[in-house]
C-alpha cells in the first residue's frame, strides 16, 4: 500500500544535540494525523523535516517518503518544486508567512494563477468566492498588517489550498479565530480526508483532535508519549502526561471564585476608535475595577485588538476619554499580544529584548546575570 507520507526514524538535530525523536508513523489517503503537545515539544519539527524547510541550524535523519517517493535524499530545489503541488503547508504564523506589500486577494489570485494555474480572469474569480465563502468579504484590498489575526489566519488558509494539493499540512490552523470561523476552518479541514486528500494537523487544541479524529501521536520534550486513534487516546489515555494536556483543555477548566472588587483601575467613556479610515468601536463605555475580569469577544475583525490599544494607551481614540485609576504608575498597563513572535523586533536577539524592553527586566523582577 503506497502511503501520502511515511516516517521511519525521523529525528531532528541542532548540531548533535536531538531536540525531536525518534518519531515514526504512516499516513494513507483519505486519513487523518493529530500532532499534539506544549508549545516546544517538536510538533513543527516533524512537519518541517517532511517540506524541507528546517532553519539552517538544524538537520533532520532518517527516512520520509511523500507519495511512495523517499524526499529526503532530495535536492531543496526537487523538494520545493512539490510545495503547493503534492503537499501544501498551512503555517502557524500567517503573518509571517503573508507578503506584506502584497494584497490580500491578489496573494489569493496568485496561488490559483501560478500554482493551481488557472487563467487570469479565473484565478481572480476563485480568489474572490474563498472570500466569501471565508467570511473575509471587504478585505480584499488589505495589506496582511491591516488584517486581524484570525483574518490573516483564513486568506493564509485560502492561499494555502488554492493548489488542491492532495496532502495539507496545517499547523496550528484555527489559531486566533473567533468561535465561528473556528468551526467553519475545522468543516473545511475535515473535507480533505473526506474526499481522499490526507491531513496532517498540528494543534494544542483538543476540541479540533476530537472534530477531525484520524490517528494522533503526542510529543513531549521531542519524544513520542503516546499514539493511537484520537477517540481512543483522547477518552482513556495511557500516559499522564497525555492526561495533563486534556486537563488543560477550557473545557476542564474549573470554575474560578470571583474576587471581590476593589478601587477603580480603567474607565472608559464614550469611546470611538478608528483604525486604516474606517471606525471600528464607537460609544464604549467601561469601568473597571480591582479584582475584576472582563472578557471582550465578538468575530474577527470587528476591533476587539483595535478597543484594547486604545485602553492600554497605544491608540487614541477619535472621541472619548481612557483614564486610569490616579494611584497607578504610568506603566500600570500592559499587553500581552496575539501574536508573540510580532511583539519582539526581529533582528534583535531575544536577550537584548528581554533584558531592555521587557518590562519584568526593567522593574527588575527577573534574572539580570546573563550578559548580551
Amino acid at each position: 500500500m503506497t502511503h501520502s507520507i511515511k516516517v521511519d526514524a525521523l529525528c531532528v538535530y541542532a548540531g548533535a544535540t536531538r531536540l525531536m525523536g525518534p518519531v515514526n508513523f504512516a499516513v494513507s489517503p483519505g486519513d487523518t494525523l493529530v500532532i499534539m503537545g506544549e508549545t516546544g515539544a517538536g510538533k513543527s519539527l516533524i512537519a518541517q523535516a517532511i517540506l524541507g524547510t528546517l532553519p539552517g541550524a538544524l538537520h533532520a535523519e532518517g527516512r520520509i517518503e511523500v507519495n511512495g517517493r523517499r524526499v529526503d535524499t532530495l535536492s531543496q530545489v526537487d523538494r520545493a518544486s512539490m510545495w503547493g503541488h503534492e503537499v501544501a503547508t498551512l503555517p502557524q504564523e500567517p503573518w509571517r508567512a503573508l507578503d506584506p506589500l502584497m494584497r490580500s486577494l491578489r496573494q489569493v489570485a496568485e496561488s490559483y494563477r501560478y500554482v493551481a494555474g488557472k487563467p487570469l480572469a479565473q484565478a481572480r474569480s476563485e480568489a474572490v468566492g474563498v472570500f466569501a465563502a471565508l467570511g473575509l468579504a471587504g478585505a480584499e484590498d488589505r495589506l496582511p498588517g491591516a488584517l486581524s489575526g484570525g483574518m490573516a489566519q483564513r486568506v493564509a488558509f485560502a492561499a494555502a489550498t488554492a493548489g488542491k494539493a492532495p496532502i495539507l499540512m496545517a499547523d496550528e490552523p484555527t489559531k486566533g479565530l473567533d468561535s465561528e470561523r473556528h468551526a467553519k476552518v475545522v468543516e473545511l479541514l475535515a473535507e480533505v480526508p473526506d474526499t481522499g486528500g490526507t491531513l496532517v494537523v498540528i494543534t494544542h487544541e483538543v476540541s479540533v483532535a476530537r472534530s477531525l479524529g484520524g490517528h494522533v501521536i503526542v510529543l513531549r520534550n521531542g519524544q513520542l508519549v503516546e499514539q493511537g486513534p484520537v477517540e481512543t487516546v483522547l477518552t482513556k489515555p495511557s500516559c499522564s502526561y497525555t492526561q495533563s494536556l486534556l486537563d488543560a483543555d477550557p473545557k476542564s477548566w474549573p470554575q474560578s471564585d470571583p474576587h471581590p472588587a476593589g478601587e477603580v483601575v480603567l474607565t472608559a467613556t464614550d469611546l470611538a476608535i478608528n483604525r486604516n479610515g474606517k471606525q471600528l468601536v464607537s460609544g464604549f463605555n467601561l469601568v473597571l475595577k480591582a479584582g475584576e475580569r472582563v472578557a471582550l469577544t465578538g468575530p474577527s475583525g470587528i476591533g476587539k485588538t483595535t478597543l484594547l490599544d486604545a485602553l492600554a494607551g497605544l491608540l487614541s481614540p477619535a472621541k472619548g476619554t481612557v483614564s486610569r485609576g490616579a494611584h497607578l504608575p504610568r506603566d500600570a498597563v500592559q499587553k500581552l499580544y496575539q501574536d508573540p513572535p510580532a511583539a519582539f523586533p526581529t533582528r534583535i536577539p531575544l536577550r537584548h529584548s528581554v533584558q531592555r524592553r521587557c518590562p519584568v527586566a526593567q522593574h527588575g523582577l527577573g534574572p539580570r546575570s546573563a550578559t548580551p
